[in-house]
């Protein structure tokens, strides 16, 4: 019993360690999976919104030189090219983010997968530790009762040494007189 108290105490230990750092290492991969979309989305985002307006910016320019140099209805047409610019563009951008949000969702997905992967190794890592513990608990408690027993025999033969030695004694006894 006094041998088995360590080895569990031992188990005990092991096991919450394989937890502890699974657990460590499922926080930080649900940090980086957290970070990264946020990021590409404001990425995005600002990309689109700069790109609009830029082209919204040539289209006014554009206009107002035009507009100078032909007649009203040069302007209108100048200004259908120039919706038609900014349409293209805010389809272009909204592609750009469609793609950016599916490369996001797959990051994600990567992540969970990376993480559950992760967990698998800590679980198998705490199993194969019990199962150590488990054979090392055995194996104690066969030396355990390996002891016991050659205590047995170290008593028996100790019991046949005093019988022994009780003979011989007598023995001697029983010579001394007749010498």
């Amino acid at each position: 019993q006094q041998q088995l108290a360590p080895l569990r105490l031992a188990e005990a230990n092991l096991l919450q360690a394989a937890k502890d750092e699974a657990r460590d290492k499922l926080a930080v991969l649900q940090a980086r999976a957290e970070r990264r979309p946020e990021r590409d989305v404001k990425q995005a985002r600002k990309w689109g919104s700069a790109l609009s307006e830029a082209v919204a910016k040539q289209a006014r320019e554009a206009a107002a030189a035009l507009a100078e140099q032909e007649p009203p209805c040069a302007a209108t047409e100048l200004a259908r090219e120039a919706q038609q610019q900014v349409q293209e563009a805010l389809e272009a951008h909204g592609k750009a983010e469609a793609e950016l949000q599916r490369q996001a969702a797959a990051q994600e997905q990567h992540s969970l997968m990376m993480q559950a992967e992760a967990v698998a190794q800590a679980q198998a890592l705490a199993e194969a530790q019990a199962q150590a513990l488990s054979e090392a608990q055995a194996q104690a408690e066969l030396v355990a009762e390996m002891q016991q027993q050659l205590q047995a025999e170290v008593q028996k033969a100790a019991a046949a040494q005093e019988v022994l030695e009780a003979a011989a004694a007598e023995r001697q006894g029983g010579r001394a007189p007749g010498r």
